[in-house]
């Protein structure tokens, strides 16, 4: 656990994964994403150990991953999700790189099935904006994903 709290601190350092913010008035959390792998280990990890994880506020690009989580997810009725295809990382930005096929293909087979699905039927895997779910959609679409209290 320490290991893997470390290694994902290093990584935002580095500027690796999208940092978090926190509202200032509110327990909500804007997590806007980054590079994916930092998502697939804390998802991967938390599923394996039933550690929890909580989505408030607005979760975005990778941040969706936190949703492969497992058993010990919860999700806000009032966050907000958002997701696109995957693109090939460019030094002059997202929207310079290039569709990965492949990587897109990988992100929403890490999915839920029911949270894959929902997003498809909006078509947000097939372009570079973020299509967005509210929390409300994201539960009534998944029943086994418990709400946050």
């Amino acid at each position: 656990m320490r290991v893997l709290v470390l290694s994902i601190f290093l990584l935002i350092l580095a500027g690796c994964v999208g940092v978090m913010q926190r509202s200032s008035s509110s327990e909500e959390v804007y997590d806007w994403g980054g590079s994916v792998e930092p998502y697939y280990l804390l998802a991967t990890y938390a599923h394996a150990n039933k550690y929890p994880i909580e989505i408030r506020g607005i979760c975005a690009s990778a941040c969706v991953l936190k949703l492969g989580s497992g058993e010990n997810l919860c999700i806000s009725r009032y966050a907000r999700i958002a997701v696109h295809e995957v693109r090939f990382e460019n030094p002059a930005g997202y929207d310079a790189g290039e569709r990965s096929e492949a990587a897109t293909q990988r992100f929403r087979r890490f999915l839920p099935a029911c949270v894959e699905k929902l997003f498809s039927e909006r078509g947000a895997f097939d372009k570079g904006e973020l299509t967005y779910a509210s929390g409300t959609e994201v539960l009534s679409a998944c029943p086994q994903i418990k709400p946050c209290r």
